[in-house]
């Protein structure tokens, strides 16, 4: 009985939570516009964890689990943290599918992570983050120009390159683009991957990536500002460089995907083999 109310109760839980975390991080600060494309973010997951069959014996419903993610929150509710709300959000959603669905380990670990993904945390919460990330793409910057032969001097994020003051702000930072950075390689991962293990392994790739992304985006605007001035590396350019230097960090990315793919298919192989010629 308990575990045929959660299965067809769980699911309108999930919907007034997901609504209430949105507008609480509405309300708390004003969002860029990029961050309305995690809105997505669940039909994604919903679409990723297919195929959606029911369980014909459904698991005994893990109490420990939903009493924590329940309490996570309300914790995240009376203190304003999407943070929390995200993390407690993805328990429960987990748990449900876990109760009502047969899934493969590859469906649930990607539906997870793209509800994980699915409210703006990482813009909200994420100053720390965007602190390291202006810091060191400002140090890999100015190391980047001064091999090229260029004359820098750099104080924190703020450099002076052959006379052009380039200050990383926090706008440079990615923030506001990073979280829908991080939900798109995440979609590579679930297409592109072969196993749940290589998808695993790809999602930690991509904090790497989407640093990766805003340094070379850095740079690109730092080269155009070099060479057309200030003002138009800091108009329209900016945003096309920043998108230009996303995309072609997640062409790279998928390629590192199939990488891991090939190298665990050669690994499986191989252990095989030695398993059959083991007497």
């Amino acid at each position: 009985m308990t575990q045929q109310i959660l299965v067809h109760g769980l699911p309108l839980v999930l919907l007034g939570a997901a609504c209430w975390i949105w507008q609480t991080s509405l309300t708390f600060q004003e969002l860029p516009g990029d961050s309305l494309l995690l809105l997505a973010g669940i039909p994604l997951a919903i679409w990723c964890g297919a195929p959606w069959r029911c369980n014909a014996s459904p698991e005994r419903p893990n109490l420990g689990t939903l009493g924590a993610a329940s309490l996570l929150l309300f914790l995240g509710s009376t203190i304003q943290s999407v943070l929390l709300m995200a993390l407690a959000w993805t328990g429960l959603f987990n748990s449900w599918t876990r109760l009502a669905f047969n899934q493969s380990k590859r469906s649930r670990q990607a539906a997870s992570y793209l509800a994980f993904l699915s409210f703006p945390w990482l813009a909200i919460e994420g100053i720390g983050i965007g602190w390291w990330f202006r810091e060191t793409g400002a140090q890999a910057g100015a190391h980047v120009f001064k091999l090229t032969g260029f004359q820098v001097d750099r104080h924190g994020s703020t450099m002076v390159i052959d006379q052009l003051p380039v200050e990383v702000t926090e706008a440079c930072s990615g923030m506001q683009t990073l979280q829908v950075f991080l939900l798109a390689g995440g979609i590579l991962a679930f297409l592109e991957s072969s196993s749940a293990r290589c998808q695993l392994w790809a999602l930690f790739m991509l904090p790497l990536a989407a640093w990766l992304a805003n340094g070379v985006r850095l740079i690109l605007v730092t080269i155009s500002g070099l060479t057309f001035g200030v003002d138009a590396a800091s108009g329209a350019l900016h945003e096309w460089l920043g998108l230009v230097s996303s995309v072609s960090i997640l062409l790279i990315y998928r390629s590192g995907i199939k990488v891991l793919n090939t190298l665990s298919f050669r690994f499986t192989t191989e252990r095989q083999q030695l398993l059959n010629s083991s007497p």
